[in-house]
């Protein structure tokens, strides 16, 4: 037992620096565009899966409609909805690619309908008792804007949670077609501020401002970070 607990200690205090790079290579490899391709295709199954999930609900209830009570029928095609919102938001965080299996790959999605699909994950980045309310909008979205906006509103989110956005709070925002062309959106967030995020916890060396950058590049965005005046802070993206 005395050597087994030896072995145990050095296994885990003395182990050689080329053990721990090689550990680091291995975590480096996984996010590799192998992995990434693999990551893809596992998404496309799951799509899949949950179109038929919901088709399959829909039509159950329907061909129950003479038996079922209206109130399970209503429960039943309400689970399908739920299901066929999570495969559209599955479609969003894939990007064009996500689009590909599509019947209208080229389909515009109405803001409304894309701000109701990912309006969770907004509000699981975000402190609790921050709501989020969208302006209506007659903004249409390629599969490669709702991708980019979605991406790189998440990444604004995340940063104004760990720049100290006080809560309760409420966000509103905008998206209207680009004024030049009517082809592109620009997206504005603004909330009251309550609690300033400093030059300091918003430059542009954070994390999420870098990854937004990166989105936004790849996306044809481009992106007005958080700035605070006269007493509102702001944030905006356009995308081509």
């Amino acid at each position: 037992m005395h050597g087994c607990s030896r072995l145990c200690e050095w296994n885990h205090q003395q182990q050689p620096a080329y053990v721990v790079n090689e550990r680091n290579r291995n975590k480096s490899a996984v996010a590799s565009s192998e992995a990434a391709e693999l990551h893809g295709d596992l998404f496309s199954v799951v799509i899949h899966e949950l179109g038929a999930i919901s088709t399959a609900l829909t039509l159950r209830a329907e061909a129950l409609a003479t038996v079922l009570p209206a109130a399970d029928q209503t429960a039943l095609l309400a689970l399908s909805s739920e299901i066929a919102d999570i495969k559209r938001s599955l479609r969003i965080v894939q990007g064009p690619r996500g689009s590909l299996s599509a019947l209208s790959p080229e389909r515009r999605m109405p803001a409304s309908e894309w701000w109701r699909v990912i309006s969770r994950m907004v509000a699981a980045a975000l402190p609790r008792g921050v709501t989020v309310r969208l302006h209506p909008s007659s903004a249409l979205l390629t599969p490669k804007q709702a991708n980019g906006l979605m991406l790189t509103w998440l990444a604004a989110c995340k940063e104004a949670t760990e720049g100290g956005l006080a809560s309760p709070n409420a966000i509103t925002l905008t998206m209207e077609p680009r004024p030049e062309d009517g082809l592109g959106v620009v997206m504005t967030a603004e909330f009251d501020a309550t609690t300033v995020l400093s030059s300091e916890q918003t430059h542009r060396g954070q994390r999420w401002f870098r990854y937004a950058t990166r989105v936004a590049r790849a996306s044809g965005a481009q992106l007005a970070w958080w700035v605070t005046a006269n007493g509102v802070t702001r944030w905006q993206c356009t995308i081509s």
